[in-house]
C-alpha cells in the first residue's frame, strides 16, 4: 500500500456513514451542502510521504472551477508516511481529526443565515462579499446591498478583482430580492458544474 490509498482507508472508515465522499483518488474528501461545500484535504509534502490534514468551507456562490479555502482550518501538521503498520493509526487520526471538524462545521452553518451571521463578524474583504451574497441567498437584499457596496468600492486594480467587481456591480444593479436571489442561485449551480459536482 502507499501513503494515499492508507488515508483513503481511513477516510472510508469516517467519511463514508456521514455521506462524504472522495473525489476519484485524489486526497480531497466532500462534505456537500448545495451551497456550500467541506472540504478535507490530506495535504501531501513535497520534502517526504505522509499528509497534512487540511479542513475547509468553500462557498459556492462565487463562480469557479477549482477547490477554494474560504473557511480554513489547518488541523494536524505533517504525519510521515514511513510504513503500512507505522501510518495506519496515524491516517486514523488524522480522519477522526477532520470528522470532528466537519462536524463543527455543520453546527455552524446548518443553513444561510447562520453563515451570514458569520461572515458579518468577520472584516476581510473577501467576507464582505460572502456576507452579501448570503444575504442575498436569503432573499435580505437590503441588508446584504452594504457589504456588496464595500466590497465593490474596495480598490484593488489587478484584472481578476476587477472583473468580479463587476459581476458583483451587476448583481447590486438588480431591482430586487427576488432577482438577486435567483442570480445567485444560478451562480451556485455554476459553481457547482465546473467543479464537476451533481446538480443540488
Amino acid at each position: 500500500m502507499t501513503a494515499s490509498s492508507v488515508l483513503t482507508a481511513a477516510g472510508r472508515n469516517y467519511f463514508s456513514p456521514m455521506g462524504i465522499y472522495q473525489i476519484g483518488r485524489s486526497r480531497i474528501w466532500i462534505d456537500d451542502h448545495g451551497w456550500w461545500l467541506g472540504l478535507v484535504e490530506f495535504q501531501p509534502s513535497s520534502h517526504s510521504k505522509g499528509a497534512y490534514l487540511n479542513v475547509s468551507v468553500m462557498w459556492l456562490w462565487s463562480e469557479t472551477d477549482h477547490f477554494v479555502f474560504d473557511v480554513h482550518a489547518r488541523v494536524h501538521q505533517h504525519v510521515e508516511y514511513l510504513n503500512d503498520e507505522q501510518f495506519a493509526p496515524e491516517a486514523d487520526n488524522l480522519a477522526r481529526l477532520a470528522k470532528v471538524q466537519l462536524t463543527k462545521y455543520r453546527e455552524e452553518f446548518p443553513d444561510v443565515a447562520h453563515a451570514a451571521a458569520y461572515l458579518v463578524a468577520n472584516n476581510s474583504v473577501s467576507d464582505l462579499l460572502n456576507a452579501g451574497m448570503a444575504y442575498g441567498l436569503i432573499g435580505r437584499r437590503e441588508d446584504g446591498l452594504p457589504f456588496l457596496n464595500r466590497y465593490i468600492a474596495y480598490d484593488d486594480d489587478r484584472e481578476w478583482a476587477v472583473r468580479q467587481r463587476n459581476e458583483v456591480q451587476a448583481l447590486v444593479d438588480l431591482r430586487d430580492g427576488d432577482s438577486l436571489k435567483t442570480a445567485i442561485e444560478q451562480r451556485i449551480d455554476s459553481s457547482r458544474e465546473s467543479l464537476g459536482l451533481p446538480p443540488r
